[in-house]
């Protein structure tokens, strides 16, 4: 598996995680059996200690009793298991009667000095068992009740080596499990990794048929119920676009080549006839003028094709501030006026309409709007403006024309895309790049009268103060 991909670093992560975790459970498991062991040995202690102290408590307390009563090695049940212990018993002054633990704990010795039992003096004297623990020994004590009261104390012990034994035995089984668990988990997280990954690989690849400009590839399905298949689904839109994109470019560039070099042919044509004497007296006047004319309509398509492609770069300044669209669209009209000749342009708008845009944008989307409905005008232009849902500014603009050519409905606001009597092309690819830039969208759509009608949808702005 190599580390470096996708799924090796979601196993070596599942790795990672799963050694920790082993780390954390084993340690953890260690002292907590042992403190079960401990506290499990304390009370199995002391309810032996109890038991054997009832049947001390029926005779003479003396070292002959204690070991007909109790064996060399008294036994008690831990885990499952029984364990060898040790007894020592005291008299009255705690003074050692008898002991299984050899030369520690002779008889005649006083306790006190070997054990801490003087800190449990007035709990024994009241009859209660105690119990303690040190490195060496778990112990537990109880008091010998004869007929006259305490006659003695009983302690049961048990070494703390093998309780640890005990411990380390059953930590032991809980760290395979756990080893065991954590090589299943990465098995898993291998074939989880995998199947995350798998998608991925997918989009990967169909990313670098992209890069490579393959758009007929078909589009990626990943149906994995997550996020994933969402984002393969936002690629495929992507890719649809891009593609679309690709196309509409290819489209511009055959377009402008046909759009440029028609006037650079009249330019040369009549050049080289001026030139070559082809032309004569007035003929050349005639042929500087188409020269004049051609020049001027390459000048006006360069320059919107250079504005278009400001408006369409992420770097192009942008300077909203409140402007009253009905007032716009009066300068609109009366800019226009001279170009509209005997054809009306008759506004319909409330007093006024508030948005924030750039203003000098919005003059162009306007100008551009009527002035391509004007072309096409038999009588007289509507335009109409009024406050959509949600507060947006609706600008529509309807001719009396004969509307849009059906085959030229879907590339409407492509560059280049012309009808009759068209100018460069570039008008309505113009006001859908600054409609958009602001947020809006622009619509196309022939009347329900006859005529081409077109929609801008704008976000709401406020007046200002």
């Amino acid at each position: 598996m190599r580390f470096r991909g996708l799924a090796g670093k979601i196993a070596a992560g599942y790795l990672v995680i799963a050694l920790f975790i082993t780390l954390v459970l084993g340690t953890a498991s260690f002292f907590l059996i042992r403190s079960h062991l401990v506290a499990q040995a304390k009370e199995n202690l002391r309810q032996n200690a109890l038991a054997i102290a009832r049947i001390l408590a029926a005779q003479p307390l003396n070292k002959a009793s204690v070991t007909s009563v109790l064996p060399e090695r008294p036994l008690f049940r831990l885990a499952n298991r029984l364990l060898g212990g040790h007894y020592v018993v005291l008299d009255r002054q705690g003074i050692i009667i008898a002991s299984n633990l050899g030369e520690r704990f002779k008889p005649g010795m006083r306790l006190n000095e070997l054990l801490p039992l003087h800190t449990w003096q007035a709990e024994l004297a009241r009859g209660e068992p105690v119990s303690w623990q040190n490195r060496e020994f778990v112990a537990a004590a109880v008091p010998i009740k004869g007929g006259g009261g305490n006659t003695g104390t009983l302690i049961m012990l048990a070494r703390m080596s093998n309780l640890q034994s005990i411990g380390r035995e059953l930590a032991l089984i809980i760290v395979r499990s756990l080893v065991l668990s954590t090589l299943l988990a990465l098995v898993l997280a291998f074939f989880l990794a995998r199947h995350i990954a798998r998608p991925l690989s997918l989009l990967q690849q169909r990313t670098r048929q992209l890069a490579r400009r393959e758009f007929g590839v078909a589009p990626v399905e990943l149906s994995t119920g997550d996020e994933i298949e969402e984002l393969g689904k936002d690629f495929n839109i992507m890719a649809a676009r891009l593609a679309e994109y690709d196309a509409a470019q290819r489209r511009f560039l055959q377009n402008a080549s046909h759009e440029l070099k028609t006037p650079l042919m009249n330019i040369q044509g009549y050049a080289e006839g001026i030139l070559d004497g082809v032309f004569q007296g007035g003929e050349v006047n005639g042929g500087l003028q188409v020269i004049v004319k051609e020049s001027r309509r390459l000048k006006n398509i360069v320059d919107e094709i250079i504005y278009l492609s400001r408006l369409e770069s992420p770097a192009e300044k942008y300077s909203p501030m409140p402007v009253d669209l009905v007032a716009l669209m009066r300068e609109v009209q009366e800019t226009l006026r001279p170009l509209a000749g005997e054809k009306q342009v008759r506004l319909n708008a409330p007093g006024e309409l508030w948005l924030s845009a750039d203003r000098e944008k919005l003059l162009r989307l306007g100008m551009n709007i009527v002035s391509n409905a004007l072309r096409y005008a038999r009588r007289q232009v509507a335009v109409e403006i009024y406050a959509g849902s949600a507060g947006t500014a609706v600008l529509t603009c309807r001719d009396d024309g004969p509307g849009f050519p059906p085959a030229q409905m879907a590339h409407l606001f492509e560059r280049f895309q012309k009808g009759p009597g068209g100018h460069t092309g570039l008008g309505l690819a113009i006001v859908r790049a600054i409609a958009e830039m602001h947020g809006g969208e622009v619509k196309a759509a022939n009347g329900s009268h006859g005529g081409a009608e077109i929609t801008v949808v704008l976000p709401p702005g406020e007046k200002p103060a």
